[in-house]
């Protein structure tokens, strides 16, 4: 049996005054609008701390025509390299978290291309930090490296000129550093390359021409620059 004195009311201490629980924060329907707006940059701005902070990807300026910032598993293993390499890879992170990125047609230099919620455009520049511009912000860095912005320039570029652009980096690096032999070889895949992806879209162009004169399609019309007579208004 327990054995003791009897608790009393005093044995327990004096009682304790209620806490006041914290209310949360009103985010008031045009803050809500705001930061729904925003939702792209608050995910660039995160990734580009992971990705250049924490993971440490950075340019490699100090030996830029080096081959190896053109190899992607060597641009993952050392975490450096050239605009293009490390915008692919960027580009490949940027998916996982729901952002689409595209290379842009540039020239003189290599960045990225997205869309904000409202449809604007905007342009990453991983080589210098993940440098997030708008069109005009990008427009002038082109004209600092002395490139003429034509009406092309800036648009998406397909994966297969990605890819060509990559393969002649590979080609210049090794031209610069005396690897001829490699620079050949290099030119050959690029020439494999631009010749299947060619006999690729004819055959698509054919196949498509062959649907549209078997459907007997109005569109057909138009491809030759003049409309059919037999189309209405």
């Amino acid at each position: 049996s327990l054995s003791g004195p009897p608790m009393t009311s005093s044995s327990w201490g004096s009682p304790r005054a209620p806490q006041e629980v914290p209310r949360p924060s009103v985010v008031t329907k045009e803050e809500g609008e705001e930061v729904a707006k925003n939702v792209t940059q608050q995910l660039l701005q995160a990734l580009n701390t992971v990705f250049f902070d924490q993971l440490g990807f950075k340019g490699n300026r100090e030996d830029y025509y080096d081959p190896r910032n053109s190899l992607i598993h060597e641009v993952l293993q050392r975490k450096t390299g050239n605009p293009i390499t490390l915008s692919v890879v960027y580009m490949a992170v940027a998916r996982r978290i729901g952002i689409q990125l595209h290379g842009s047609s540039c020239p003189s230099h290599f960045v990225l291309r997205g869309k904000h919620e409202d449809g604007a455009p905007f342009f990453v520049d991983v080589f210098n930090a993940g440098k997030i511009m708008t069109t005009e912000g990008c427009k002038e860095l082109m004209v600092s490296k002395n490139h003429v912005v034509g009406s092309t320039d800036l648009e998406p570029m397909p994966p297969i000129r990605v890819y060509a652009r990559m393969m002649r980096n590979l080609i210049n690096s090794n031209m610069i550093i005396g690897k001829g032999d490699k620079a050949m070889l290099w030119t050959e895949r690029i020439r494999v390359m631009e010749t299947a992806f060619s006999k690729m879209q004819e055959s698509i162009d054919s196949s498509s021409e062959t649907e549209l004169s078997a459907s007997g399609s109005n569109l057909g019309g138009w491809r030759g620059g003049h409309p059919r007579d037999d189309v209405g208004p």
